[in-house]
């Protein structure tokens, strides 16, 4: 008898979508790493960077994507709009709500935790406790925090020695969390040697 084969479970619908200025902020702010990492002899036009200009609210034409071979521009918008992942409205280009979970998704993926020069001896703790119902984005939530370098001191407990405050807010947020993970900053935690020790902290 074969085997039923399980459909990976797509998690888009159960993200709740920010306003539509929180979205082009965050597509804007995307869009200063995308155009600095994209290499001046690429001629493909990324999908990213597309999507990332869509979002901030700027034009898709041949100024903002000179760079980019014309072909392959109108290649990608094609593609875009059979994802349904944008939509046009005569000369102009938006975002659908799939798109703007696309944005949300390379936010999380690009999220990461700056090291600063020097530790200011506080430790950065967050709690949750999240219903059964919530088990996919409580998994979304915790793979996140281990990716950024929590450690795990109990089951849904996680310290980190820096400043962290908008990356869980962001990451809060996008998993539809608010009330259910705390962010505490501790100035001491009894016998946290071995905390040091795992982050190289003196």
């Amino acid at each position: 008898m074969a085997r039923r084969r399980h459909k990976k479970q797509d998690l888009s619908e159960d993200i709740k979508l920010p306003p539509d200025e929180t979205i082009a902020a965050t597509a804007n702010g995307l869009l200063t790493r995308v155009s600095t990492e994209t290499s001046p002899e690429t001629k493909y036009a990324p999908v990213r960077h597309i999507l990332c200009l869509i979002g901030a609210g700027q034009a898709v034409d041949s100024t903002t994507l000179s760079q980019y071979n014309p072909y392959y521009v109108k290649r990608t918008l094609k593609r875009l709009k059979r994802q349904q992942l944008v939509e046009q409205q005569g000369r102009i280009y938006l975002l659908t709500n799939r798109g703007k979970r696309w944005i949300l998704k390379y936010t999380l993926e690009d999220l990461g935790i700056p090291k600063p020069k020097s530790w200011d001896n506080k430790w950065r703790m967050v709690i949750y406790d999240v219903a059964r119902h919530k088990a996919a984005l409580r998994n979304i939530f915790r793979q996140t925090i281990r990716r950024l370098g929590f450690y795990n001191v109990q089951e849904s407990v996680w310290i980190h020695p820096y400043p962290c405050e908008k990356e869980i807010g962001f990451l809060r947020d996008y998993c539809g969390m608010g009330g259910d993970v705390i962010y505490v900053i501790a100035h001491k935690i009894e016998n946290d040697g071995v905390y040091k020790s795992h982050f190289g902290l003196k």
